[in-house]
């Protein structure tokens, strides 16, 4: 897979774990690449917020960090930190927990 987007000249996929099964995305050519400059303010927020190894759930950012946009909003947001490296994903489903990295914006 990563292959045959690498020689069609798109961005590698994403593959990510979900309950009961896993979410490929796709991305077309010239879609934004997984940096650091692509975090809004609550995920900012969020990464200056927690120490290394801190947990987080989605719930507590929702609230905490994210009140302002949907559950489902924010769960995509921490996937994207995840993604980005600034954040582990442990657990699956409702259980997922996200755990701070070292990994800084600078």
């Amino acid at each position: 897979m990563i292959a045959e987007c690498s020689a069609a000249g798109l961005p590698e996929p994403v593959w990510e774990p979900l309950a009961g099964g896993i979410r490929l995305m796709l991305r077309q050519r010239g879609s934004r690449s997984l940096t650091s400059s692509s975090l809004n303010p609550r995920q900012l927020r969020l990464i200056e917020a927690l120490g290394a190894n801190e947990r987080i759930a989605t719930s507590r950012y929702h609230r905490e960090f994210a009140a302002g946009v949907s559950e489902r909003h924010a769960r995509n947001e921490l996937s994207h930190l995840a993604d980005l490296g600034f954040l582990r994903r442990e657990g699956r489903g409702p259980a997922t927990e996200y755990v701070r990295t070292s990994k800084t914006t600078s």
